[in-house]
């Protein structure tokens, strides 16, 4: 663990902020590219600027469900709710925040929604996949006690835990890899981004058994996974209309 870089007078380096910047840095670069390539109608200016929008939006989201699920810490705590060096962002929470302000920026431009979610969503599970690096440098999002081989010590802890982050990182960039190579079939505009949705639902679904920082809420269940079944019943749904709809027009 790494939470802090280092040092320069007054100003402190963080390794979560550092990740953030280079998840961003490194997936609007690559989508910006691919929309040169591709012909999808949004010029690649428009494509960082989307990028940028959405990270904005989302961390104001992650941060925004992160404080009301610790509403009692924040309300006699006001100063700590801008104390983002110290982690504390909720991803559902960044996913709606983000689409909240693609959707704004994309309908200003009058650019095309699903056409655009499918050129940003495998670069969206890579800045995701950098993002959990982030979190395990910063020691939040750890997993449970463990004596298995996958076992790491962390500063405070008296026994070894799961990595979580890391397995959240490396299952991510398996999401990139598959729809990477799934785009290259691709059978309706639309497909990419919900099949993004529901493979990083069940992924997310899978990986709350192992995280210790997540209590049940109901039925032995964390909140993350009732959303996580929730949105992956929704995107499976989605995929069936979208396609159906897209079979119907092209007829």
């Amino acid at each position: 663990m790494h939470p802090i870089l280092f040092k320069l007078g007054p100003l402190t380096f963080y390794s979560y902020g550092l990740m953030l910047a280079i998840a961003y840095l490194i997936s609007s670069s690559l989508a910006a590219r691919d929309a040169r390539r591709s012909g999808v109608k949004i010029h690649p200016d428009q494509v960082a600027n989307l990028f940028f929008f959405s990270l904005i939006g989302g961390i104001l989201g992650a941060r925004i469900f992160y404080v009301i699920a610790n509403l009692d810490f924040y309300s006699v705590n006001l100063y700590q709710i801008l104390r983002l060096d110290q982690g504390g962002l909720v991803w559902y929470g960044g996913l709606l925040g983000g689409f909240l302000s693609a959707v704004s920026y994309l309908r200003f431009k009058k650019l095309p929604f699903l056409e655009t979610a499918d050129l940003a969503a495998p670069y969206l599970a890579l800045a995701h996949s950098i993002g959990r690096i982030g979190c395990f440098l910063n020691g939040c999002c750890f997993g449970k006690p463990t004596h298995s081989i996958f076992g790491m010590y962390f500063p405070n802890r008296l026994i070894p835990i799961h990595p979580a982050q890391l397995y959240s990182s490396i299952g991510l960039f398996i999401i990139f890899l598959a729809l990477m190579r799934w785009r290259k079939r691709k059978r309706f505009t639309g497909e990419i981004v919900l099949v993004y949705l529901f493979l990083y639902s069940l992924g997310r679904f899978g990986i709350e058994f192992l995280r210790g920082d997540s209590l049940a809420v109901g039925l032995g269940l964390t909140l993350a996974q009732f959303i996580s079944a929730s949105l992956a019943i929704v995107s499976g749904i989605g995929w069936r209309y979208v396609r159906r709809k897209n079979l119907v027009t092209t007829r």
